[in-house]
């Protein structure tokens, strides 16, 4: 299992889950991509988001905690992503996952970011294999 504060990113392992998993895309969607974003905004049902790549940047910005400054390469969305719809797969339309959501833009509602299927691939590969529970930091209160 793995839980990364920097990437925003976790992986859960539950055994008893017996679905196909999704395939992560082999490099980052070019400019221009059409995609599905899939979200529960708002904590809400399902939703399917359309969504366009504007292009895949070196972004800077904070960690979960908003504690410490980070860079992650990023795509750049023009979709209509919310609170809830962090975490979602975004799809493209061989049904890879071309990034993963995790953020809305602070000045434009219009613009979404989603994490990169490399950074997400380099995070979890070396986790997939375990089954050890991991600190969930301050994610998690016991």
């Amino acid at each position: 299992m793995l839980f990364d504060a920097e990437l925003d990113a976790a992986l859960l392992y539950e055994p008893d889950v017996l679905l196909v998993p999704l395939t992560l895309a082999s490099g980052s969607p070019s400019r221009g991509t059409e995609a599905a974003a899939l979200g529960y905004t708002g904590g809400g049902r399902l939703r399917t988001i359309p969504a366009a790549v504007s292009r895949v940047i070196d972004a800077i910005g904070r960690d979960i905690y908003g504690s410490a400054i980070v860079e992650r390469r990023v795509i750049e969305l023009r979709e209509d992503v919310s609170p809830g719809d962090s975490g979602g797969p975004l799809l493209i339309a061989n049904g890879d996952v071309a990034g993963i959501t995790f953020s809305e833009s602070e000045s434009d509602p219009l613009i979404g970011y989603a994490l990169t299927p490399d950074a997400v691939a380099a995070a979890i590969t070396p986790a997939l294999d375990s089954q050890q529970p991991v600190d969930t930091q301050a994610c998690l209160q016991h």
